[in-house]
C-alpha cells in the first residue's frame, strides 16, 4: 500500500449536508477497497482564483489515505463521477522518514558564583571617555 492525497472541490451549489454526504462517500470507497484513512480535514470553503465551472467559490477537501495502486484509477473514476465534484487530483505522498540526528536529554549543571559582578571604577571611564573624544577628533 501506498500512501497519497486526494484533493478536491465541490460546487458551492451544494448545501452542508450534501457536502457531508459526498466526502462520506469518498471515504467509504477507500474504506471498502481495504485502504485506511490518515485524516480527513473539514471541507473549507475558499475563493477561487479563476473561474471553474462559472463559479467563483468552492469547499475545498484534502484527504490523506493508504490505498493499493491499483485501486487509485478506480477511485479516480469514482472521483469523476461524482457530479458535485468540480476537480481532483490524486498525489502520491512519500513517508516521512525520522530525522537522522537524535536529541538525547543531558544534564545541565548551574554554576552559581559568590563573586560580584566587577564594574568598571570611574577613573577607567574617564580614561575611556578621552580615548573616544581622541578618536573622534
Amino acid at each position: 500500500m501506498k500512501n497519497y492525497e486526494l484533493t478536491y472541490l465541490i460546487s458551492p451549489d451544494s448545501s452542508a449536508s450534501e457536502v457531508t454526504v459526498v466526502v462520506a462517500k469518498i471515504i467509504n470507497f477507500i474504506r471498502e477497497k481495504e485502504g485506511s484513512i490518515t485524516s480527513s480535514p473539514d471541507p473549507s470553503r475558499i475563493k477561487l482564483a479563476y473561474l471553474i465551472n462559472k463559479k467563483t467559490d468552492a469547499f475545498l477537501v484534502s484527504c490523506y489515505f493508504s490505498l493499493a495502486p491499483e485501486l487509485i484509477i478506480e477511485l479516480k473514476k469514482f472521483t469523476d463521477e461524482q457530479n458535485e465534484i468540480m476537480r481532483n487530483i490524486i498525489i502520491i505522498k512519500k513517508k516521512i522518514k525520522e530525522p537522522i540526528i537524535k536529541i538525547e536529554r543531558s544534564k545541565i549543571a548551574v554554576i552559581e558564583t559568590d563573586k560580584p559582578e566587577k564594574k568598571p571604577k570611574e577613573s577607567e571611564l574617564k580614561e575611556i571617555d578621552a580615548k573616544i573624544d581622541e578618536i573622534l577628533s
